[in-house]
């Protein structure tokens, strides 16, 4: 930390976004290691990338199983676009149907 600058305590930041949930929910908040080079969760295990997607789509009872640099884009109507934004196909699992999506390509599945 510099000197003379203000900082703000880990606790009281996130009590500002969470407010009481917290309380309510230990150990639902992620900090994701981004270590100073934020462009390095481009080069996330799948695994990795899979844990950290499971509780965000909980909610919505939507699984997806995918590498790093593929995008779920979710639609009210449950509408779905699957796009990859590597340079190799990428397989990958939604709602348990397995589906391989070329390099830099999309599918989707329009309701």
């Amino acid at each position: 930390m510099a000197i003379g600058k203000k900082a703000c305590p880990r606790s009281q930041v996130l009590n500002a976004i969470y407010g009481a949930r917290r309380e309510e929910s230990p150990g639902t908040i992620h900090i994701l290691p981004v270590k100073g080079n934020p462009k390095g969760l481009l080069a996330t295990r799948q695994a990795d990338a899979d844990d950290w997607r499971a509780p965000l789509l909980k909610p919505l009872k939507t699984t997806f199983s995918a590498p790093s640099r593929v995008g779920l884009y979710l639609f009210k109507d449950g509408s779905w676009v699957i796009e990859n934004f590597n340079d190799r196909p990428a397989d990958i699992k939604l709602n348990g149907k397995s589906r391989t999506i070329a390099p830099r390509a999309w599918q989707y599945g329009w309701k």
